[in-house]
């Protein structure tokens, strides 16, 4: 008997599921999908939720609304999202407003729960005092520390009370919580409305990662109130005290593991590409449209951001603690607005207070117009940046370059009876390196209604520490109701190094001009050099040795088009190169 042949197999093959790593979303896919290009998904959410770290998310032409295609969040993962048929194509109408707010997307990088380990080092009959209780700990690793997890209960919210991260200070260690301040939790904690036990866990971001280092001692404490401030009707407080806290010799009850950020170093690049973001509204007054925090790199390539994205800072796009590239896009009618205290950059606002990493934000090839910060009530006191606001601290190192692009009509102005400033029609920044070239900033504005000496510099204002340096690039048009500082104010702290540039006003510097630029058509936004231009071939070349920011000349214009013109010679002064030259 022939033996060599066995029985059929019993494994019966199936097809695997999808996995990308190109997902498909389209106005005519369903969620039930699986992603793939003959069965897309519906919205970007599901999209996002089963994409990987490195995925690209394809999304066809077409209007996006609804649920699902807002408020997203990336989940730490660093993506690709591509409109099919680029930013005319592809419309994202948010539809936010006050009593909606929500913006198209956060892109954060947070990395995975508890990278960073801790030793909990409780110590005994420490870390209270009045209405702070704390538990500090040991990191074990160096890294940015982004959440911690609490036990939860069903209980009461108390809103005034917050997470925070101190460094431990030994001098004062029966009191814990004079150590320099870390971080803060962006969302209130919960207390217990009664005797019942912790349940559960919840996690609690903080605004901004906290940097910590291995082998340092730290405090997480809970601040602005007791668990016995928010009871139930008839309970006892200071029975609630002594149940959380009885004996002082266990480990503290409520946080239970140190969990991580990132290392920004090994955070991957997000790309936002080819998409019309429109009609956004900050949730928490941050970036209208995206907002960009503690992420290693995004690139914003090829989009349309606006109109009606608001804010408080940052109209469209709220940058934070975050290397970013904005390149060959328009962001449009945006603008900041908020019922009291400051207000700054209609368009972006691009900030860096983290004490460990520099941080570079590139704005290239790109129109930023009619954005405003505008309020017409009394309580405020500074308004900033009608187009940019920049803000680092001093401790930071944070660099923004502006190349290739236009900045127009966009506004900062105040009309109140009240005390205030109105600084910077088109850029405000401070304790920052901006650096401006072959850009053309027109017809930008800062007033203030009561008090024309507080609308100043209806171009750009240089702010406390700033380094600014500007070259071939126009500053023309604009306006500030102090008259004596319409183009550039330059505070007394701020150092500024403007060459080959044409400034409407006197400026030292090599080469600078106050010649009429001579325009093909201003009255309608025409803004090439016309033949008769002093501006042509007025500029200084890249390769030269002679400048430093001549390695951010690009040997092509706003428009793309070759520079210098087939003329040769220098480069036109401005973003736009002519031919003619």
């Amino acid at each position: 008997e022939d033996n060599t042949i066995g029985s059929y197999s019993n494994i019966i093959g199936v097809m695997p599921d999808y996995s990308g790593p190109d997902w498909y979303v389209s106005n005519s896919g369903s969620d039930a999908g699986d992603g793939s290009s003959s069965a897309p998904f519906a919205t970007f959410q599901t999209a996002i939720n089963k994409a990987s770290d490195g995925d690209t998310i394809n999304i066809a032409p077409g209007t996006y609304t609804g649920d699902g295609n807002y408020n997203l969040s990336f989940d730490s993962k660093a993506l690709t999202v591509v409109g099919t048929g680029g930013s005319n194509s592809v419309e994202i109408d948010i539809g936010g407003d006050y009593y909606n707010q929500r913006r198209f997307a956060l892109i954060d990088y947070y990395g995975s729960d508890c990278d960073i380990d801790v030793s909990h080092d409780v110590e005994p009959n420490g870390a209270t005092q009045g209405t702070q209780l704390g538990q500090s700990f040991t990191a074990e690793t160096t890294g940015y520390l982004s959440k911690v997890k609490f036990h939860s209960y069903n209980g009461s919210q108390a809103a005034s009370s917050y997470l925070k991260i101190r460094e431990w200070n030994s001098d004062t260690y029966a009191y814990a919580f004079y150590g320099a301040e870390l971080a803060t939790s962006g969302t209130p904690v919960d207390y217990p409305s009664n005797n019942e036990s912790w349940q559960g866990l919840s996690t609690y971001t903080f605004s901004s990662p906290a940097y910590v280092e291995a082998g340092q001692k730290y405090v997480i404490e809970i601040v602005d109130g007791m668990p016995y401030v928010a009871h139930s009707s008839g309970y006892e407080g200071g029975e609630a005290y002594e149940t959380l806290n009885q004996g002082y010799d266990r480990d503290f009850p409520f946080v239970t593991t140190v969990c991580s950020s990132f290392d920004v170093a090994n955070a991957g690049e997000t790309v936002i590409k080819g998409l019309s973001i429109m009609n956004g509204y900050a949730p928490d007054g941050e970036g209208g449209a995206l907002k960009i925090n503690n992420s290693g790199s995004v690139t914003i390539d090829d989009c349309v951001i606006g109109p009606n994205n608001v804010g408080t800072q940052g109209g469209a796009i709220h940058i934070s603690n975050s290397d970013a590239t904005i390149n060959n896009s328009r962001i449009r009618g945006n603008y900041v607005t908020s019922s009291s205290g400051d207000a700054a950059g209609g368009a972006l606002y691009i900030q860096n207070d983290d004490n460990e990493t520099d941080h570079t934000v590139n704005i290239q090839k790109t129109v930023i117009r009619n954005s405003s910060v505008s309020i017409n009530h009394y309580n405020f006191t500074s308004l900033k940046g009608g187009a940019i606001s920049i803000e680092g601290v001093q401790s930071s190192d944070l660099t923004v370059n502006i190349s290739d692009c236009v900045l127009l009509d966009n506004e900062v102005s105040l009309s109140s009876s009240s005390s205030g400033t109105a600084k910077g029609g088109a850029i405000y920044a401070s304790e920052a390196d901006v650096n401006i070239v072959h850009s053309t900033i027109v017809n930008n504005s800062a007033t203030f209604g009561t008090n024309g000496s507080d609308g100043q510099a209806g171009g750009v204002y240089a702010g406390q520490n700033l380094g600014l340096s500007i070259l071939n690039s126009i500053l023309w048009g604009n306006e500030a109701s102090n008259s004596s500082n319409e183009m550039i104010t330059v505070e007394s702290s701020a150092a500024a190094t403007i060459n080959h540039s044409a400034l409407q006003e006197s400026y030292s510097g090599t080469s600078n001009l106050t010649d009429d630029p001579a325009f093909v058509n201003a009255d309608n936004n025409n803004f090439a050099l016309s033949i008769s231009s002093p501006l042509l071939g007025a500029g200084a070349p890249s390769g030269q040795g002679t400048y430093s920011l001549e390695s951010l000349i690009s040997s092509t214009d706003m428009l793309g088009s070759a520079r210098p013109g087939s003329g040769g010679g220098n480069p036109d002064i401005g973003a736009l190169e002519s031919s003619l030259a």
